[in-house]
């Protein structure tokens, strides 16, 4: 194993820590006096070029930090400036803005699909009375999910909610306005993306039964 620290500033500290021995007791210790003198030669060295490096990393540093900002600063101005072209020539209805700006113009909106038709739909009756359905369906980003219902004594379907955003497919809603004495029901989900809507999910007729205070969901079916 080395005597010498592996180390620069290990190495420095070894050196700095002998030298005022070693020039005291050369020739006790097998040294000339030109021997300790050139060693002091290069940790002065090492010293002067050490803090060099030192000063040297921390204007780097400070230089990357520098460009770093002005690329921030650069960067912002051109977007800026490429917004307001983009918007003078919208405004004005002028395409070719963009030739004489040289940028490109807008990539053309591809418009997003409806949302799927709802399917597996399924309902549970809660032991307030309220209804709660669930059903399967992929939206995607703003994508709204409606349900409509229509009551035994009613003769068309009315829009009573959306059901709750959820990134999973599986997706519920809980009819809290169900009239008490219910005993069929019938849903349609539909999905809807702005103004594009989706196919309706079949008929979910809901058909509930039993005795007051023990009401439960005996029939499930969806009818096309």
């Amino acid at each position: 194993m080395s005597v010498v620290p592996s180390k620069p500033v290990e190495a420095y500290d070894f050196a700095i820590a002998r030298e005022s021995i070693w020039s005291v007791i050369p020739t006790q210790i097998g040294l000339a006096a030109a021997d300790v003198a050139a060693m002091t030669t290069t940790t002065d060295n090492f010293n002067t070029a050490f803090d060099a490096a030192v000063k040297a990393r921390a204007a780097s540093k400070a230089a990357t930090d520098a460009l770093a900002q002005a690329t921030r600063a650069m960067r912002t101005r051109i977007g800026d400036n490429v917004q307001k072209i983009r918007i003078f020539a919208e405004s004005t209805n002028n395409p070719a803005v963009y030739s004489l700006a040289q940028i490109p113009p807008p990539a053309e909106r591809i418009p997003q699909p409806p949302p799927e038709q709802p399917r597996d739909l399924d309902a549970v009756l809660q032991a307030n009375g309220n209804l709660t359905l669930r059903f399967r369906a992929s939206g995607g980003p703003g994508a709204a999910f409606l349900i409509s219902r229509k009551l035994a004594t009613e003769s068309a379907f009315r829009l009573i909610g959306t059901a709750d955003v959820t990134r999973s497919k599986v997706k519920s809603f809980t009819d809290t306005t169900l009239p008490p004495g219910s005993t069929n029901v019938q849903y349609i989900v539909t999905g809807q993306r702005g103004s594009v809507r989706g196919q309706d999910s079949p008929i979910f007729t809901v058909v509930i039964g039993g005795t007051a205070g023990a009401l439960t969901v005996s029939v499930v079916k969806m009818a096309a």
